[in-house]
């Protein structure tokens, strides 16, 4: 039986009980969608008490169609032979969305078309339940040597509390992401992000002499400490404050009681490897390669002109 999900506090519990969901599925992740302008949707497929199904929907508008469709990022969680049931009933109920487009990071049965997935289809995840020595050993060794730089340099590493700090780390991201011409969220949706403090997300900051060189936003959940965002400086970068950043953080994460560091993505469309990625894969850890997203039309002729578009849309 299908049922929208009202309570903040049975949601997050039955979320949490289905193992390492992302927070992407977190209700705390929809109110800050929600704070962006989304509607968002929860949803549970419910069948003999313990066999259930839970989905995080964002809608999302189709640009100069007037379309709209629901997206379900890094989910659904739960028992994947329950998701034909969902989809099948979400498009009963919700007949004017034109398709249903699902991200799930465990394998599950093709129900749609495969289509390019939105958020990082291959990740590198650093498992924090080993010792720092041994975290240190699966490192390249030139990680290990940077850090060593960083840190007879004084390069001081803190989490941001300020206002001010938390200011000028945001400015760096995103003037970092202009200057390697990397596509970037305005810097609202930053402000957003990290004002959200229900999300449990943190600023690190990277420092020398009082200069701000590096800063990165994380955020924590279910047992993993997931690196969103970041940005360097162009000056003094024979320092190397992000080494010392990361590995703070690292270390922050294994003292808390997280299992998991997630880098958040090591690929790129193009399939080249720049050099954010480069930095991400010295540090050792698990390649996690997760499926391909699924649409499922529930208009089938407005979704294939949608298709057409899109296509034209890349290549032009």
């Amino acid at each position: 039986m299908l049922s929208e999900v009202t309570s903040k506090e049975i949601y997050n519990k039955s979320i949490a009980q289905l193992g390492n969901a992302s927070f992407l599925q977190s209700w705390e992740w929809g109110e800050f969608q929600e704070s962006l302008g989304h509607k968002v949707f929860r949803f549970s497929y419910e069948e003999s008490g313990s066999n259930y199904i839970y989905a995080q929907f964002i809608e999302q508008s189709i640009p100069n169609l007037g379309g709209k469709y629901f997206y379900c990022p890094y989910g659904p969680v739960g028992n994947f032979e329950l998701l034909p049931k969902l989809v099948s009933e979400i498009q009963k109920q919700y007949s004017d969305y034109w398709f249903i487009r699902i991200e799930p990071t465990n394998q599950f049965p093709t129900i749609g078309q495969k289509t390019i997935r939105i958020q990082p289809a291959k990740t590198l995840v650093t498992n924090l339940s080993v010792s720092e020595e041994d975290l240190l050993k699966q490192m390249h060794n030139k990680t290990r040597y940077n850090i060593k730089v960083a840190q007879k340099h004084n390069v001081e590493v803190s989490v941001a509390v300020s206002q001010l700090q938390i200011t000028e780390a945001l400015n760096l991201i995103t003037s970092t992401s202009l200057r390697q011409g990397f596509a970037d969220h305005p810097k609202s949706y930053y402000d957003k992000l990290v004002s959200n403090q229900n999300l449990n997300s943190k600023i690190y900051t990277a420092t020398w002499q009082d200069k701000l060189l590096s800063s990165a936003i994380m955020i924590d959940y279910i047992g993993t400490r997931t690196y969103l965002f970041g940005g360097s400086s162009s000056e003094n970068k024979n320092l190397m404050a992000p080494y010392a950043l990361h590995w703070q953080a690292i270390k922050d994460a294994k003292s808390a009681g997280l299992t998991r560091y997630d880098w958040w993505g090591i690929e790129t469309s193009t399939g080249k490897q720049p050099g954010f990625v480069r930095f991400k894969l010295s540090w050792g850890g698990t390649e996690v390669q997760y499926p391909p997203a699924q649409d499922i039309p529930n208009r089938p002729v407005h979704y294939f002109v949608y298709k057409i578009l899109r296509k034209l849309n890349r290549l032009f």
